[in-house]
């Protein structure tokens, strides 16, 4: 996966000491202030390259790999500008924004908006076991199903995935991301590798991972 300028600056943002900053606050003196959307969006993009979807998930070896955003709301909004000119194994990253589940075209990750946590159920009766990488930073969302879920605890990024619903759905994801992730749901099949005892990924150590696997790209 190319790295964009632009989210070079984001992963030196995850990368820098950071506490997240209330409506209205000063920024701090030292380090740059990051919102909780802004860490999302970002890790959202970075899942990206710890993600291996199918080749049936694509209708050619050239078409693009499509971010599906159903909903509105501060993430959504900053999905955009966070992949723009990426690619994903030498495929365009594109984003597509719905605001109804009948308007879902074909997509590789969707990302549900939390204004459309209640439609959660028709996207996934929708969608079964297709190929299709659910993210969303609503409540419960991957113990409902969802394959991965950001959260924030105590100023650091929590991600959730649900592994039997990812694995049923037929994409892999990286161990990588796996020991920094905590796994809800039923699982199924073995563990590729034993995953962290913490539950909660310091920001540091999730840059640092993907900063090495980025170079490797």
């Amino acid at each position: 996966m190319s790295l964009p300028a632009r989210l070079c600056i984001i992963v030196a943002i995850l990368v820098a000491p950071c506490t997240l900053r209330p409506a209205g606050a000063k920024p701090p003196s030292v380090g740059p202030p990051v919102s909780e959307y802004e860490i999302k969006a970002a890790a959202l993009y970075n899942v990206i390259a710890f993600t291996k979807w199918p080749a049936d998930a694509f209708s050619g070896p050239h078409a693009p790999l499509t971010i599906g955003v159903l909903g509105h709301g501060p993430i959504a909004a900053l999905i955009d500008e966070v992949v723009a000119g990426a690619t994903w194994e030498a495929r365009k990253v594109v984003v597509a924004h719905y605001d109804s589940v009948d308007q879902i075209g074909p997509c590789q990750l969707l990302f549900v908006a939390r204004s459309e946590r209640n439609r959660w159920d028709d996207v996934r009766a929708r969608f079964g076991n297709r190929p299709v990488l659910a993210v969303s930073d609503t409540d419960n969302f991957a113990v409902d199903g969802g394959n991965i879920q950001f959260e924030i605890v105590h100023d650091k990024l929590r991600i959730l995935v649900n592994l039997a619903s990812t694995r049923a759905s037929g994409i892999e994801l990286s161990s990588n991301l796996l020991r920094l992730a905590t796994i809800v749901g039923p699982q199924s099949g073995p563990m590729p590798s034993p995953p962290s005892s913490r539950s909660v990924a310091p920001l540091s150590d999730l840059s640092l991972c993907l900063a090495v696997v980025f170079a490797g790209k």
